[in-house]
């Protein structure tokens, strides 16, 4: 009986293991200043650490996006290529969202100074302020000894 709990024990899965996988599928373990990592070429230190120095400043923000919403599909019961799909799919949408949003107005802006005022009579008044100045001519330079 005994035997079997060890064994039991042994066989249960460590709770940073599917971080490590990770972290070795996106080959972290290439900039990881530990020689076990890269003689391994997998992920086999402190995954809290990893997390912080490598992944959150090495890995692009939409990488990190896309592994979360595939990882949260897979957990909804879809499979890996499913949800890898879903995820793609839905970052695309975000994406032409947030450029929608970015876009241009269709009128562009104007600024108030160089606008023109509409009279009565249906001319326009130039703009109101001082008038810039003509460019100064410059003669051609010279040097004296």
């Amino acid at each position: 009986m005994h035997r079997k709990t060890t064994q039991a024990a042994s066989d249960a899965v460590p709770p940073d293991a599917p971080r490590r996988a990770l972290f070795t599928a996106l080959w972290l373990w290439r900039v990881c200043p530990s020689a076990l990592c890269r003689r391994q070429k997998a992920c086999r230190g402190d995954t809290n650490r990893c997390l912080e120095e490598r992944w959150h400043p090495l890995v692009p923000p939409e990488l990190k996006a896309l592994v979360q919403k595939t990882l949260a599909n897979e957990a909804a019961g879809m499979t890996l290529q499913e949800a890898a799909a879903a995820a793609q799919a839905s970052l695309a949408a975000n994406r032409l969202q947030a450029e929608a949003f970015d876009a241009p107005a269709a009128r562009p802006f104007v600024p108030m100074r160089t606008q023109t005022r509409a009279l009565p009579d249906g001319g326009n008044e130039p703009p109101a302020g001082p008038n810039p100045r003509p460019p100064r001519h410059r003669g051609p330079r010279m040097r004296t000894l």
